[in-house]
């Protein structure tokens, strides 16, 4: 019994976790977040195109 009662609280513990992650993570973050990604995409496109330029 008591080794489900301990997975038992491993998995609230978790889940106590997640949900801190999920609301500490804010909207400005998640738009910086995005941006991040776009210049990436396009600094990675960017590339592709000047490789196969050279070749």
């Amino acid at each position: 019994m008591p080794k489900k009662l301990r997975f038992y609280q491993s998995n609230i513990h978790k889940n106590i976790i997640r949900e801190r992650v999920n609301r500490s993570f804010t909207e400005l973050a998640a738009k910086k977040l995005k941006a991040a990604f776009e210049d990436a995409k396009l600094r990675l496109k960017h590339r592709q195109e000047s490789i196969r330029g050279n070749q």
